[in-house]
């Protein structure tokens, strides 16, 4: 049975603007940090939605001696006995979240310390439904790997991560909105959440940031091709259904992402595969695509040249796959990268 125990100071006379919901199963070599960083935040207004997920470590202990040690802090501390996975966890966040507006930070991340005051500004005094921040990826030894930045007109369909996002929380109780059981939990918040809102504020600073571990359940090398399909899946499982609540104009910006995924998926996710193996691979991810969206490839926000939203490398990639496509080598621009992923490192 889940235990809620709720740390209000007496300062909070209202609800906080922000809960930022962190979700822990045995993180205690990290969660340290990701505390550490949401107390050093400039803005103070703001609870903490503490989720032990059914950790087997010290994450208890460390989550009572924060507890202990920040009597100013408003902290929901969930405890739950056995662990029920990260989309459950989160749900579990959310139905404990009393603030305006909800972030979702891992327990392995952390935010920079004027995160929080960033997309207060951005949030026009909580007017705004969502705000993104660009997102920094940082591997488990500290080196930066890349920024995931943003253009000047980037579209509201852009940034499919969950982190680095302030979601208005009535949305989720309204739409009942929760993370699904699903490979892409992420970007079917993200989606839904934005396919039933009207406004949105991009940030163009660095505010977040993100640890990449390639050896984690999403790393390329630790899918199988069954697994690779049922990402497929629910790709389009996420994305075909708000086409009906959108216009036109706004389907072709969604329509974009749906293709750069699919592409994404299919390199990614390809590089670790047999050479033998990769006529099939393609040929089944080009099915599900042709059958979900025959005429993807006539989509005007492709270009190679023209800023359609999408930051450069990610245009430019997506024009380079389409093309490919088009003139149909991409199955032999595949077998040429597989095998040179036997000796390179290649990140598409």
């Amino acid at each position: 049975m889940d235990e809620v125990k709720i740390y209000k100071p007496d300062s909070f006379i209202d609800e906080p603007f922000f809960s930022i919901i962190v979700v822990s199963y045995n993180y205690e070599k990290t969660l340290g940090r990701t505390l550490k960083a949401i107390k050093r935040q400039t803005y103070k207004n703001y609870e903490i939605v503490l989720v032990d997920n059914g950790s087997a470590d010290n994450t208890d202990k460390l989550i009572k001696r924060f507890i202990d040690k920040n009597s100013d802090l408003y902290i929901t501390h969930v405890k739950i006995e056995e662990n029920i996975g990260l989309p459950n966890g989160r749900n579990k966040g959310i139905e404990n979240a009393h603030g305006k507006y909800i972030i979702f930070n891992d327990a392995d991340d952390w935010m920079e310390k004027d995160c929080l005051n960033e997309m207060f500004v951005a949030s026009d005094d909580g007017k705004v439904d969502r705000i993104i921040v660009q997102i920094r990826d940082v591997s488990t030894d500290g080196k930066i790997l890349q920024v995931r930045n943003f253009t000047d007109n980037a579209p509201r369909w852009i940034a499919t991560l969950l982190q680095g996002n302030a979601f208005k929380r009535e949305y989720f109780i309204k739409y009942n909105i929760r993370v699904p059981q699903t490979y892409m939990d992420d970007m079917y918040i993200c989606l839904n959440f934005s396919g039933y809102t009207d406004s949105y504020k991009v940030v163009r600073k660095t505010l977040y940031n993100f640890l990449i571990n390639i050896n984690s359940t999403s790393g390329v090398n630790s899918l199988d091709t069954n697994m690779v399909y049922k990402y497929m899946d629910d790709l389009v499982d996420c994305i075909m259904p708000i086409k009906s609540r959108i216009t036109e104009r706004e389907w072709m910006e969604l329509e974009y992402q749906f293709i750069k995924n699919y592409y994404s998926l299919m390199f990614n996710y390809g590089r670790n595969k047999k050479i033998k193996d990769i006529y099939n691979f393609y040929n089944v991810l080009h099915s599900k695509m042709i059958k979900n969206d025959r005429n993807y490839l006539k989509n005007k926000k492709i270009s190679f040249i023209k800023n359609n939203g999408d930051r450069f490398y990610g245009r430019a990639l997506t024009s380079f796959f389409a093309f490919a496509e088009r003139i149909k080598i991409m199955l032999g621009l595949l077998y040429i990268y597989v095998f040179l992923s036997k000796i390179f490192y290649f990140n598409v």
